[in-house]
Parts: C-alpha cells; structure tokens; sequence
C-alpha cells in the first residue's frame, strides 16, 4: 500500500481553519436567518424554508465544502419519539468528510448533532463566538447559544470538516 494513503501518514485538517472559509459560513448563515422552517425545504427567505438537515446541507454547499449533490438522510420529523436508533449518526460518521472530535473541542464550523428524545435528531453549526445555527420548526432559521444549558445538556455528538485533498473535502492527497 501507499504510504501516502496509510492513515499514520495523512492527518486530515479542519476545513473551516481560515478566515475566508469561516467568512463564508458566516455570510451563508446570514442569509438564512429567518427562513422558516418547512420539512425537506431547501429554499431560502421568507418565502421559503428548511428544516435543520437541510439547512446544514445548503450552507456547507453555500461555504463550498460539500457539493450541491450531498444529502443528508432525512427521517419523519417525529422519529425521536418511535425510533430506537438515529439515522443521522451512522450516515455522517461513515463519511470521509467528517471527523468525530470530542464536544470540549468544538470550533467554528464543526456541526452539532443534538438530541431529542433518546436519538441524536437534530443537526446544526457551530459559529464564532460559541452561536450555532438551526432550524426549529416553530422559531425557523435562527441562533442559540452553545453555553445554554438545554443545548448544553442535548449536545451528544460534533463532527469536524476536514479536508481530505488540498482545498478539498473528500478525496485523499497524494503526498
């Protein structure tokens, strides 16, 4: 095997690590401020809507880490309440692009799987100043506060993007 593609020789790095790529997450995030939320929406404004899966998907494309392509599994909204197991667990920590890092370590840009219930339910991201961005289904797209202890005590997981290929998330460099 190719020493450049044994795990001991790469180390991914976190996507969101320079001032240019946070600067995108945070002016997708503006714009998605106030969309309402609407199940499996994918449009943004007023007249539009997401839901919290959605959301993630549209501003990591926006921020230009995942491609437009990138779906998140979307389960009912009420699997919290019937389901035994997350959907959202398995399917992002089987992807390349995302690393598992421990909740004291969260940074800008990482996202936040919450849960609700017993599961890991809801996504959202982190941003500067320890704000995240969500979709909630009364209050559409807005702020909390990583600090509040609701949020605080549903946290169970973070991912961090990583980059995998120069400038590229998802594909191993060779060295």
């Amino acid at each position: 095997m190719n020493a450049a593609l044994q795990p001991s020789a790469f180390s991914p790095q976190p996507y969101f690590s320079t001032p240019p790529r946070l600067a995108a997450l945070q002016d997708a995030a503006d714009r998605w401020l106030g969309t309402p939320f609407h199940a499996h929406g994918r449009i943004c404004g007023p007249r539009g809507g997401c839901s919290c899966e959605t959301l993630v998907q549209m501003l990591y494309y926006e921020a230009a880490f995942l491609p437009e392509h990138f779906r998140i599994p979307i389960g009912p909204l009420d699997w919290h309440r019937a389901a035994q197991h997350s959907i959202i667990t398995p399917f992002v920590d089987a992807r390349p692009e995302f690393q598992r890092v421990a909740i004291a370590r969260a940074a800008a840009g990482d996202l936040l799987g919450f849960r609700i219930g017993e599961i890991l339910h809801h996504l959202a991201i982190l941003l500067a100043g320890g704000r995240f961005i969500h979709c909630l289904r009364p209050l559409g797209v807005h702020w909390s506060c990583l600090a509040d202890a609701t949020w605080r005590k549903r946290l169970a997981v973070v991912w961090r993007p990583v980059v995998l290929e120069r400038g590229h998330p998802g594909r191993f460099e060779l060295l």
